[in-house]
């Protein structure tokens, strides 16, 4: 996971503020919730903050940034991928809307998942090995 210093001083100092005492930021990226990422108008606006021990969801209100706040903590193991769009890509967060990471923020994805799959002691890449999530086809 790449270290915090690519980070500016400005989004520390904002986003520290919703991080537990003694978590380390790695990361934070912006993903949009709606049915589809090209509405912008329509759509809401969450920060992904990823730490050395979990995941914060931050609701973002268009405009009015004292009034962030968090919207989940979830576990460092948590899994956002794979990524599958050119421009755009579904991942697996808990919003009320499906949930959107832009292209320029893949790694940001990528590198939170290797974390995670190291955590969860799995292969560093989804492969043809590993057995799929669902059911088995008959």
């Amino acid at each position: 996971m790449p270290n915090a210093e690519h980070l500016s001083k400005k989004r520390l100092a904002l986003y520290g503020r919703f991080v537990l005492p003694g978590e380390e930021i790695q990361s934070i990226f912006g993903v949009q919730t709606g049915l589809y990422p090209n509405y912008r108008s329509m759509n809401g606006l969450v920060s992904v903050v990823v730490t050395d021990r979990s995941i914060v969801l931050v609701g973002r209100p268009r405009f009015l940034p004292a009034l962030h706040k968090v919207l989940a903590r979830l576990p460092r193991e948590t899994l956002m991928g794979p990524l599958s769009g050119q421009r755009w890509s579904r991942i697996n967060l808990p919003t009320k809307r499906p949930a959107w990471v832009s292209k320029a923020y893949a790694s940001d994805v990528e590198a939170a998942d290797l974390v995670a799959r190291q955590l969860l002691h799995l292969s560093p890449s989804p492969s043809a090995t590993e057995p799929p999530a669902g059911p088995s086809p008959a």
